[in-house]
Order: structure tokens, then C-alpha cells, then sequence
């Protein structure tokens, strides 16, 4: 998919600019596909860092009210 990205914008913003429709076509789905692989890494993240164990840490001293 990344060595396609470059050929897919340039050829699907040329085309639609020049009045094809189907260059608006592609860069659309050029942008729905980057957009749904950056939500999918994002979710994927997520989830993988909220599923590790919680640090075992000491709660704070309230030392801002001397």
C-alpha cells in the first residue's frame, strides 16, 4: 500500500483536476484507505497499551496545601 500512495495522489489529483471523474474516484479512496489505516493503528495502540498491568506507584502527599 506504501508504494502505491505517491502514484495514487499525484494521478488521482492530476485526473480530477483536469476534469475525470474517476481520478476523483481515486483520490478518494487513496484518502479512505490512509484514513482507515491510521485509525487502525491508532485503535490497535490503544488497545494493546490499556490491556498492560498498571505501575505500582505511591499515591501523592497533598504538599500543596501548606
Amino acid at each position: 500500500m506504501f508504494g502505491l500512495d505517491p502514484l495514487a495522489m499525484i494521478v488521482g489529483f492530476y485526473a480530477a483536476a483536469f476534469g475525470q471523474r474517476w481520478g476523483a474516484y481515486v483520490l478518494l479512496g487513496w484518502f479512505l484507505a490512509r484514513l482507515s489505516l491510521h485509525l487502525a493503528i491508532g485503535v490497535w495502540g490503544y488497545a494493546s497499551v490499556m490491556t498492560r498491568p498498571w505501575p505500582k506507584v505511591e499515591p501523592l502527599t497533598d504538599w500543596d496545601d501548606d
